[in-house]
């Protein structure tokens, strides 16, 4: 959200704009659930997944697959919420 206020996303193009407006709040949500992680206070099945990657990596990678994905199924904007996380985790397996 900083680039949103201080006015710099209604220069850019809409999609490049409404990934700034994406980037950082998924950002901070994967930093927190990171920092959960490492405190020992969040232990699920892929929680030992969550801190290979920077907070910053893992959301290009998921915007960028989620994106893929909801352009790729006829113009719509629709997923398969099961089909876009399984996209999501094998990118991010492959980053590893």
């Amino acid at each position: 959200m900083d680039m949103c206020l201080k006015k710099l996303v209604p220069n850019l193009p809409y999609m490049k704009s409404l990934f700034l407006g994406w980037f950082e709040p998924l950002r901070n949500a994967i930093k927190q659930e990171q920092e959960m992680y490492q405190e020992g206070k969040n232990r699920t099945m892929c929680s030992s997944y969550f801190d290979l990657l920077s907070p910053e990596m893992m959301s290009v990678i998921t915007m960028h697959k989620l994106a893929g994905v909801l352009m790729s199924r006829g113009g719509n904007g629709i997923a398969r919420v099961v089909q876009a996380s399984l996209l999501i985790g094998d990118a991010i397996k492959q980053e590893v």
